[in-house]
């Protein structure tokens, strides 16, 4: 089989092909610029992200003869800082919080971008961010012991990047070069209420176990 790397996208994505015929796997290893450094320098947030909702960093190898095994680092982020967690009851992009002196033009451009986010919601879904997820990553959630299901979202956008920098761009005139990318590796949970804590645990295809207490209401920010 063969695995490669690529680049230039400003996102993080594998694509594993190593059980078809054609044998593959990619591993797009993101950006150390993260969105060309817009989010954390021009909209002063403090926060350095790609696209995607990863952080800005690069992709750790570790080669010995034909094993490979690598690992997502984000610049000045832990090793095991490999996933985020959004309370979708604290997601509201709407124009008065977000971009209220933002011409009429300019808000509902963002209203259209963040989409279903630009409402409040009560769902008590969760979702979790796991950027440099493959399908041999397993994602489990349990609520007060029990497990809850968890499902794959596909061409999802994600909510902080929205809230950082095209809500910053807009609100002030500014052009949105580098719009939020949609991503196939966020998934999501159903809590039973609003106010429980969620035991988070993501196993990366080398074994890795990286944990994380989620404890709701969680804020965007």
């Amino acid at each position: 089989h063969v695995q490669f790397l690529t680049g230039h996208m400003h996102v993080v994505y594998n694509v594993d092909m190593l059980k078809r015929s054609i044998h593959i796997f990619e591993s797009n290893c993101g950006a150390v610029c993260g969105a060309w450094w817009m989010t954390y320098s021009a909209c002063k947030s403090g926060l350095h992200l790609c696209s995607d909702g990863a952080p800005g960093g690069y992709k750790i190898l570790d080669i010995s003869g034909k094993d490979i095994k690598w690992r997502y680092k984000g610049t000045g982020c832990p090793d095991d800082f490999q996933f985020r967690t959004y309370d979708r009851n604290e997601i509201c992009l709407s124009t008065d919080k977000w971009v209220p002196h933002a011409s009429r033009t300019d808000q509902q451009a963002f209203v259209a971008s963040a989409g279903e986010y630009a409402a409040k919601s009560s769902s008590n879904q969760v979702l979790i961010n796991v950027w440099d997820y493959d399908p041999s990553w397993t994602i489990t959630v349990k609520e007060d012991g029990r497990s809850l299901p968890v499902t794959q979202l596909k061409d999802k956008k994600d909510p902080l990047y929205l809230a950082v920098y095209e809500a910053y761009e807009y609100e002030h005139g500014y052009s949105v070069s580098y719009p939020g990318g949609q991503n196939d590796h966020t998934f999501s949970v159903t809590a039973s209420a609003p106010g429980t804590s969620l035991e988070i645990s993501v196993t990366d295809r080398f074994g890795r176990k990286y944990t994380q207490t989620m404890k709701r209401p969680q804020p965007l920010l």
